[in-house]
């Protein structure tokens, strides 16, 4: 019987053993909160890899492409004139406007500028008129204007022009290429009356 005693295998109970107590987990106000998902995402409040924090609700958020437009005027002929754009005044609200200050501000700016010229990145194009001006804008090989506040700034975007083709001066391009091949194709087709007597 002894034996048969030792070869019984202990059973232990589960629900005897106590629980451990939930800890609360307290956030920067000291105050517990009862619950926390893990999978909740970060907010923009907290600190990035690529970003400054800001106050995840800006007061002056706005899209780049409104504060662009806003910025930008129109002589009494109806001429547009895009130099606001890159102004400083520009540069500033927009920096003001962004829900997370970037960690490179100014190369930010120049690629949402650019993004809404070539409507790259899925970003809204300028109107056709907008988006000539400025074109002819950043074609010219020279600091932008919003850079240049600062002397003993490093930052020299602009000397190196801009080679790509706007939105809507890609797009003229395309439909004027495919009506030449079709004028081409067409001049090679014989007529139906012609090819009876080949």
């Amino acid at each position: 019987s002894n034996q048969r005693s030792r070869k019984r295998k202990l059973y232990v109970s589960t629900s005897s053993i106590p629980a451990e107590p939930e800890q609360s987990i307290y956030v920067a106000d000291d105050s517990p909160i009862e619950s926390y998902d893990i999978r909740k995402k970060r907010s923009c409040t907290e600190s990035r890899e690529n970003h400054i924090s800001t106050d995840p609700f800006n007061p002056n958020w706005k899209s780049a492409y409104e504060t662009f437009m806003e910025h930008v005027t129109y002589e009494p002929d109806g001429t547009c004139n895009c130099n606001g754009i890159f102004s400083r005044q520009c540069y500033e609200d927009w920096l003001d406007s962004r829900q997370i200050i970037p960690k490179r501000p100014e190369q930010s700016f120049r690629r949402a500028l650019v993004g809404h010229v070539t409507g790259e990145s899925r970003r809204k194009p300028f109107p056709p008129e907008i988006e000539s001006c400025v074109l002819e804008r950043l074609r010219e090989r020279r600091v932008w204007e919003c850079f240049t506040q600062d002397e003993n700034s490093n930052i020299r975007i602009g000397v190196q022009g801009f080679r790509k083709m706007g939105y809507h001066e890609s797009r003229a391009e395309d439909t004027s290429t495919n009506t030449s091949l079709n004028c081409a194709e067409d001049s090679l087709l014989i007529p139906l009356e012609e090819s009876l007597f080949v």
